[in-house]
């Protein structure tokens, strides 16, 4: 049974042990990590929605989707020094596990949805945003992914549908 889930999940498994493995070689729990922004998760909820209200900007919609689940951190009484590392993680690896969701559901490959992530945890593009936070991309790296995920499900498999009938 064990072996099962092993063989079903080790892209999600790979994934996740170097995202971990990431995260204890260069996150530093006992400091602070302040963001380039408004919205830093250790902030008072009713503040950040006082900052994002009344603007058009999409990109709020990743830090309004994790505040429920941050925020409790911090009536808790948990530090803003290890709420603001737990987000940064949390994104890390939430992000890299929406790529190798949503790539194994469009490659149906365990190696391609694999290479997809190491390509994602190693780009520029994830060392910038994770080396000078902005929340807000932050929050835009850990949802969108699983976001788009759980919201194509029947598109992408319509559409890969389409394209094999068409090829043959």
């Amino acid at each position: 049974m064990y072996m099962n889930f092993l063989k079903r999940n080790l892209d999600l498994l790979i994934i996740l042990l170097i995202s971990v493995f990431i995260i204890l070689i260069n996150f530093d729990f006992s400091k602070l990590v302040i963001g380039l922004d408004n919205a830093s998760p250790y902030f008072n909820i009713l503040d950040v929605l006082a900052r994002i209200k009344g603007t058009s900007s999409v990109i709020y919609g990743g830090i309004l989707f994790q505040a429920p689940f941050i925020y409790p951190l911090r009536l808790i009484g948990l530090a803003p020094e290890v709420v603001s590392n737990l987000y940064l993680s949390t994104n890390l690896i939430l992000g890299t596990l929406g790529i190798t969701l949503l790539s194994r559901r469009i490659t149906k490959n365990m190696i391609a949805s694999t290479f997809a992530s190491v390509v994602l945890i190693s780009s520029l593009f994830t060392f910038w945003i994770f080396s000078s936070p902005n929340f807000l991309f932050l929050a835009s790296f850990g949802s969108i992914p699983l976001l788009i995920y759980f919201l194509s499900k029947e598109k992408i498999t319509k559409i890969g549908r389409a394209s094999c009938r068409e090829r043959v």
